[in-house]
């Protein structure tokens, strides 16, 4: 059964009332989404933003990775580590190793300061510095871009030492 069209007395326009009501709702739904999205944007799901930055921190507070949730592909990626004052080795080293898994699916740009020495092992890659004094902080930084799109994730840790961190990254097209 078709539904016939309204005439408004003395006009001559038809009137589709459902099909404006629909058409209404429509609207509103695109405008909530479209709300949403540039929130979204603002609060850096998209980009940088107060989402967009986590750190995690191991409980013992000698290991600490500040890293970016979301990334673009082949954009340049941040990812800094913090190593305690006091965590050196004997022989005044700091092993800071990173998963192989997390290495493979990004391209170092760069690594300040440059380690000592690099070491690879089965499942990841040691980057050994040498302190001029074992009583200050190790920072790390490494410079990346991605190489592909979707869930990035890795561990980062130190030898010899229960200090392992997880992160998790998303990277958009």
């Amino acid at each position: 059964m078709h539904n016939k069209p309204n005439r408004y007395a003395g006009l001559e326009i038809d009137a589709e009332d459902e099909f404006q009501r629909r058409s209404y709702r429509v609207q509103r739904v695109a405008w909530v989404v479209l709300a949403l999205v540039v929130v979204a944007g603002l609060l850096g799901l998209f980009g940088s933003g107060p989402l967009s930055h986590a750190q995690a921190t191991h409980p013992g507070g000698r290991l600490r990775v500040e890293y970016e949730r979301f990334g673009r592909l082949d954009a340049p990626l941040l990812t800094k580590v913090f190593v305690a004052p006091g965590t050196a080795d004997a022989d005044g080293r700091v092993r800071l190793w990173v998963s192989k898994d997390y290495l493979n699916r990004v391209a170092g740009d760069g690594l300040s300061p440059i380690p000592e020495a690099t070491l690879t092992a089965a499942d990841h890659v040691v980057f050994v510095f040498r302190l001029t004094d074992a009583r200050q902080p190790v920072d790390v930084t490494f410079y990346l871009s991605t190489e592909k799109t979707g869930f990035l994730r890795g561990k980062i840790g130190l030898v010899g030492r229960p200090d392992t961190l997880s992160i998790r990254q998303f990277i958009y097209p």
